[in-house]
């Protein structure tokens, strides 16, 4: 995945991770065969986790998609590690994308700039604690030139995966304190893990985004006087959560995770905002744009999402599960979810979710 770059890049991830102190592990690489579903990238940062244990994690293959996955508190901001990191993430993207092709037409950002992206922001964690991390104009500006920014022309996608020889591996770019590892053989790293991810792994996922979500928001509202109006509908979302994680369905759980969402920022706020979350994968985070979907019905989404649409990619949704192993996209369900896009569309959608 280094678009014929493979040293260049190697060498300017390692120069960034050397500037780091929180273990990071980066990870481009064609997915491994035993790997090669829908949910590949998440399992191979889930394993990758059970081996390597707390840090940050990115991983990414062709066509795939990619992962990001925060495990621990290592950074210095208060909060959730993974929120605080995937949004200051978003907001680089945007930021790199629209130079790109302002630059450069037929110029895309590469998953080697999103792994640059995320060195960088962990390292403005690290520089700027009690802060919101960000990076400065000189620093996306950097991303403009080789190797981070490929015309499209030029880009070579091998999804093809990995067979199972140990000589055919994983390509690893790890930053672990200052170091960068490179060459992670999948097939053995994968086997010595003798772990056995459960057969829904994206709901196991989910639980645990709900737990986090709401052990964030119950601790918020515990350090904020509120009136008694406001403290009232917070205990009601939040229990109206509590009784979601309990749901063995995956959109309940997402729906779980939303909730919470949701009375964090009402705490925090004080009432004066409201969360709305993505209407294309509420797991994305907040929506702060919109975009049209389809039939001129314009919807609420993150800058994620915007982006991608902008520059032709297909949508990332989160996907509803259906029997045989079949998945669609949630929306296109009859569930409340659907009708009322994770709250996108109803503002007062959580009223008609069951204590």
């Amino acid at each position: 995945m280094g678009n014929g770059q493979t040293e260049a890049l190697r060498a300017a991830l390692r120069e960034k991770a050397e500037l780091v102190d929180v273990p990071v592990y980066v990870v481009l690489t064609k997915p491994p065969a035993s790997m090669s579903g829908d949910d590949g990238v998440e399992e191979l940062s889930l394993l990758l986790q059970q081996e390597l244990g707390d840090g940050v994690y990115y991983v990414a293959t062709p066509r795939s998609g990619n992962e990001l996955r925060v495990a621990g508190d290592v950074l210095p901001q208060e909060g959730s590690d993974y929120y605080t990191l995937l949004g200051a993430l978003q907001d680089a993207q945007q930021i790199v994308w629209k130079q790109a092709l302002g630059a450069c037409a037929e110029c895309h950002s590469h998953p080697g700039a999103d792994a640059g992206l995320v060195l960088d922001l962990v390292a403005a964690a690290e520089a700027q604690p009690g802060q919101e991390p960000s990076l400065g104009q000189s620093q996306t500006a950097a991303y403009l030139g080789d190797p981070w920014v490929h015309r499209e022309v030029e880009t070579v996608w091998d999804d093809t995966p990995s067979d199972l020889e140990p000589s055919v591996g994983l390509s690893a770019l790890v930053a672990t304190g200052t170091a960068l590892v490179t060459t992670v053989i999948a097939y053995r790293l994968i086997q010595a893990l003798r772990y056995r991810p459960p057969a829904d792994k994206s709901q196991a996922r989910h639980a645990a985004l709900a737990d986090q979500a709401i052990t964030n928001a119950e601790a918020k509202a515990e350090r904020r006087k509120l009136s008694s109006e406001l403290e009232s509908e917070v205990l009601d979302l939040l229990a109206r959560a509590r009784t979601l994680r309990t749901s063995d369905d995956g959109l309940d759980l997402v729906g779980a995770v939303v909730l919470a969402r949701m009375a964090e920022r009402l705490a925090t706020s004080q009432g004066s905002q409201r969360y709305r979350a993505c209407y294309v994968n509420p797991l994305h985070g907040e929506a702060t744009t919109a975009m049209a979907l389809g039939g001129g019905l314009e919807v609420p989404v993150c800058r994620g999402c915007r982006k991608r649409h902008e520059v032709g990619h297909p949508r990332d949704p989160l996907l509803e599960r259906r029997s045989f192993g079949r998945r669609r996209a949630y929306y296109d369900g009859q569930s409340l979810w659907a009708a009322s896009g994770y709250g996108a569309l109803d503002d007062d959608f959580w009223q008609k979710v069951g204590r």
